[in-house]
């Protein structure tokens, strides 16, 4: 399950599961952060204006590798309505298997 506030970590599981056919995702896409991005920030001022700067030197790269569209979608949609219930959803999904 993803939705519009899925982030960081959530988001790197879900990535995870969905470009390695481990399971559907239901949901709604998550509004802010993408699966490929920058991490490890580094902090430093420079040298000879002093001025403070920060900036990620490591790239992680989702396992399905740079896509032109760097969304984490779900397989399953849901809507608005539908996501307010979480639960009633879940235990429809379990009582389909």
């Amino acid at each position: 399950m993803i939705g519009p506030a899925t982030f960081s970590s959530a988001m790197n599981f879900g990535t995870l599961v969905k470009d390695n056919n481990m399971a559907p995702l239901m949901g709604q896409t998550p509004v802010n952060g993408h699966p490929t991005s920058f991490g490890e920030m580094f902090y430093t001022n420079l040298p000879h204006t002093q001025l403070f700067v920060r900036f990620g030197v490591k790239e992680h790269i989702r396992p399905a590798g740079k896509t032109p569209d760097n969304n984490l979608r779900p397989d399953i949609p849901l809507t608005d309505a539908q996501m307010r219930d979480i639960n009633a959803i879940i235990r429809k999904a379990r009582a389909l298997r």
